[in-house]
């Protein structure tokens, strides 16, 4: 026998006691304690959403050291084309810290730079990138007006607006190389947001993942250069990003890993442990979460069917990844939707064939366009009966024309020969 009381508190324990279940199924599961991290800032952020998994002093501002040169890329990729030429200047040439060793009057090209900029560290490649897109912005009949240093100053200017536009709203930048300058700063947060930016890039990612370089010099000796990023070399995961240090920056990386097509980054800032602080920070989030890509911008989603191309299916990928993150353990609840368009050739490469939509409990979650992979062009056979259906139709106009004339011709014969009666 139950007394009243003693009912109340048995009904109280199992009230609890369901309440901590359900608490303890709604909290994230963690295989691991959070990594003791040496380094002064950092995060860990999925590079799909941004959506963030470690974070320590994210958001202080600090100086970043070379670290600048992911935005470097970025804008004078945006801005030039890669098999552009340019006269390096004396200003570049002079500028201190790493370098390739351009010398002043030196050809060279845009793609060059870049591998330059993002492999070796190169400031004098930063400076010459920078003063070509800073000069070629402006007006044609402007190009010759301005000095270097104005030039770079413009490119600088550019930077910070891709920095504003991207919600970078702890960063300022007043170089493009990342020599210390007490106004030139950003945050751990600030540069994952921007990584994550970059690596969409085909052409920055290839670039980034490189080990080594081989550049020819106007003298015909051969320059080759090893990637800083000693995280390239120990793991085969990790594709890039990029490495920066200043005495007043301390050691500084921006890393990127991905294992089953789910992409991290990690941003570490003054280390004192660089590369073992990288190591425990991706390790971290790959063993303490489990995702599934649903679409990525990198490898073909599926194959859609095309009527009247040279073949029968066109590769489609994702416009953004499309990634959940949860904890171990627990299975995915999220339900995929594909709705394709009927397809005829010719098509483009980037021109929207479809939509994919994610839902959760039939609530949509998140969706994505879905853009051919290639060109398509048409079959040879459609094109031949393009062309002698466009011969048939111009004999047929003028067939017709000349059907008009005729009798047209013959109405005004009859009307002259009412008038002269």
């Amino acid at each position: 026998m139950i007394f009243p009381d003693r009912q109340h508190n048995h009904s109280n324990r199992l009230t609890l006691t369901a309440l901590l279940l359900i608490l303890a199924a709604c909290l994230p599961v963690r295989a691991a304690s959070r990594p003791k991290i040496t380094a002064d800032s950092a995060i860990l952020v999925d590079a799909a959403s941004g959506r963030i998994l470690y974070e320590k002093n994210a958001h202080k501002k600090r100086p970043i050291a070379s670290t600048t040169k992911i935005m470097t890329a970025m804008v004078a990729m945006d801005n030039c084309e890669l098999e552009e030429t340019t006269t390096v200047s004396r200003y570049a040439a002079a500028v201190d810290g790493s370098r390739l060793g351009l010398e002043a009057g030196e050809e060279i090209k845009m793609e060059a730079l870049v591998k330059a900029l993002l492999i070796k560290s190169a400031n004098d490649a930063a400076l010459a990138l920078a003063e070509h897109v800073g000069r070629t912005s402006r007006p044609a009949e402007e190009r010759d007006k301005y000095s270097s240093d104005v030039n770079v100053g413009l490119f600088v200017d550019m930077m910070n607006n891709r920095a504003f536009e991207s919600g970078a709203r702890e960063t300022h930048f007043v170089n493009p190389h990342g020599l210390h300058d007490s106004k030139h700063y950003s945050s751990a947060y600030d540069l994952a947001l921007l990584s994550r930016q970059a690596m969409k890039q085909p052409l920055f990612r290839q670039f980034v993942n490189m080990r080594s370089c081989s550049l020819k010099r106007p003298n015909g000796s051969e320059i080759t250069f090893t990637n800083r990023n000693r995280l390239l070399f120990k793991d085969e995961n990790v594709d890039g990003i990029k490495t920066g240090y200043v005495r007043q920056s301390g050691r500084c990386l921006v890393a990127s890993a991905s294992r089953d097509g789910w992409r991290l980054i990690a941003v570490l800032l003054d280390s004192a442990d660089l590369w073992k602080d990288a190591e425990a920070l991706l390790d971290y989030g790959f063993d303490n979460w489990e995702a599934t890509v649903f679409a990525t911008v990198q490898e073909p989603l599926l194959e859609a069917r095309v009527i009247g191309g040279k073949s029968q299916e066109i590769p489609v990928v994702a416009a953004k990844d499309l990634v959940e993150i949860r904890p171990p353990g627990k299975e995915s609840s999220i339900a995929k939707k594909v709705e394709l368009k009927r397809l005829f050739a010719p098509i483009r490469q980037g021109e929207e064939v479809g939509r994919l939509w994610l839902f959760r409990e039939g609530h949509q979650v998140g969706s994505t366009r879905l853009l051919a992979a290639a060109n398509m062009e048409q079959a040879l056979w459609l094109v031949s009966i393009g062309i002698v259906g466009r011969i048939f139709l111009t004999i047929a106009v003028a067939v017709a024309g000349l059907k008009v004339y005729g009798k047209t011709a013959k109405i005004a014969r009859r009307c002259r020969r009412r008038l002269s009666a």
